[in-house]
């Protein structure tokens, strides 16, 4: 799970292939000042186009946690941990 961030836009990640089947969670405040919704999206686009499968979430809020945000965690987790 990443969370209003920029991770995968980076050169200098090393993806191995033993985690390609691993879920991916990205969530994003569409509103954020300090990391532009914008990268959090092209992280995700760079991921898919590498074969990832990669859910994205995106919230009315700015660098933040909201009250649906935190219920799509727990949902996703539950469904990880089950």
């Amino acid at each position: 799970m990443a969370m209003s961030t920029y991770f995968a836009t980076a050169d200098n990640i090393d993806l191995a292939e033993a985690n390609r089947q691993i879920p991916i969670e990205v969530q994003h405040g569409n509103f954020d000042p300090i990391v532009p919704e914008s990268l959090g999206r092209s992280g995700v686009e760079r991921l898919k186009a590498m074969g990832y499968a990669v859910n994205y979430r995106q919230y009315p809020m700015a660098h933040a946690l909201c009250p649906q945000q935190v219920n799509d965690i727990g949902k996703w987790l539950s469904s990880r941990l089950n």
